[in-house]
């Protein structure tokens, strides 16, 4: 593993998130100072989601799971309110 691999993988956050009854594994990563892109993690494959960025981690990951959780309710229902 070089060393930029190893930095990256220490820096990595991994979260799971449960969207309209599906669990999702989402990871962010630093790509700049302040700049953090969040993308599902997925198993021998390439991530053809595009990503989505933030200047935190829990950011780059809640603009993922905001739009996950638009695009995957039910036809008809209603978003939640906050």
């Amino acid at each position: 593993m070089t060393t930029t691999a190893r930095e990256r993988a220490r820096t990595t956050v991994r979260r799971t998130q449960d969207i309209n009854g599906r669990t999702y594994a989402i990871e962010a990563l630093p790509v700049d100072r302040d700049r953090w892109r969040a993308r599902l993690v997925q198993r021998g494959t390439t991530n053809a989601l595009m990503p989505f960025y933030g200047s935190t981690p829990d950011d780059a990951i809640a603009r993922l799971t905001a739009w996950l959780d638009r695009v995957s309710r039910p036809a008809g229902s209603t978003p939640p309110r906050d």
